[in-house]
């Protein structure tokens, strides 16, 4: 533990870079969450900070991992959907490139088994309902069932991810951008079933954030006038994705998440 908090994400400054501690968040009164994790940023200079030894050891494979995700894998899907919106293709890109300060990550994520008696007296909640607060994420198959999605006017469903494959999670910038054509994944994490709610579920996550280079303002686009979505100018804002985002950090710490029926993000 010590060295993990050698290791500490500056949370005050809007910031994940770094180790965030178990049971930063409230989930209700009397309980905090029971997830740590561990975030690294991309390998820029603007992000570089002390790392422990065994990420130092792996950060070759580490950085090649992340920019596979962020420019070979994320930066496709982005142009996807600008031609869909009948926008110039790197209108998306430029608001998210690798080397522009942002705080994209790869996360070690770890949700520490509770016992029955704890999830019977919080309704089985590991992390309420929420969407995320960036551009997208990946999750990578987890063989613990707790992850679950809601579908549009549906009730919740657990997310299975076939092996090989990767879940993509569509975040709150790119429905602001979109004057909410696009919608963000709303997502919790339940108790795990009987036979794995002993189980530790440890993750592997990218997140692909804003940065300070996209300015903070609603887009306008043929196909989102025809389809009802036309730009609104009411929560433009003077500010960049990136101060967007550090500002969201600062609310959620030690905030208490939403209901189900209500969006909340991380």
């Amino acid at each position: 533990m010590q060295e993990r908090l050698r290791h500490l994400a500056p949370l005050h400054e809007g910031n994940y870079n770094g180790y965030r501690p178990l049971g930063t968040l409230s989930l209700f009164p009397g309980l905090q969450d029971s997830l740590e994790f561990y975030s690294i940023f991309k390998f820029i200079p603007q992000s570089q900070r002390s790392q422990p030894e065994l990420i130092k050891q792996y950060s070759a494979e580490i950085e090649r991992f992340s920019r596979h995700m962020h420019e070979n894998v994320s930066f496709k899907l982005l142009r996807i959907l600008v031609t869909m919106l009948q926008l110039p293709e790197d209108q998306f890109v430029n608001g998210n490139r690798y080397e522009d300060e942002c705080d994209s990550s790869v996360r070690y994520m770890l949700y520490h088994a509770r016992s029955q008696e704890e999830n019977r007296m919080f309704d089985d909640y590991y992390l309420r309902g929420h969407t995320d607060k960036g551009t997208l994420t990946f999750l990578f198959q987890q063989p613990i069932a707790a992850l679950q999605v809601q579908r549009v006017q549906t009730d919740w469903e657990h997310l299975r991810i076939p092996a090989g494959t990767v879940a993509v999670n569509i975040a709150d910038a790119l429905q602001f951008l979109t004057n909410g054509y696009l919608k963000s994944g709303l997502h919790r994490v339940m108790a795990p079933p009987k036979d794995q709610v002993h189980m530790n579920r440890l993750g592997l996550l990218y997140f692909v954030r804003p940065t300070d280079k996209l300015p903070w303002k609603s887009l306008d686009s043929p196909f989102l006038r025809r389809a009802g979505y036309a730009k609104s100018t009411e929560h433009d804002r003077d500010m960049s994705g990136l101060e967007w985002w550090r500002a969201g950090v600062k609310t959620r710490k030690g905030a208490n998440y939403m209901k189900d029926t209500a969006r909340s993000s991380i």
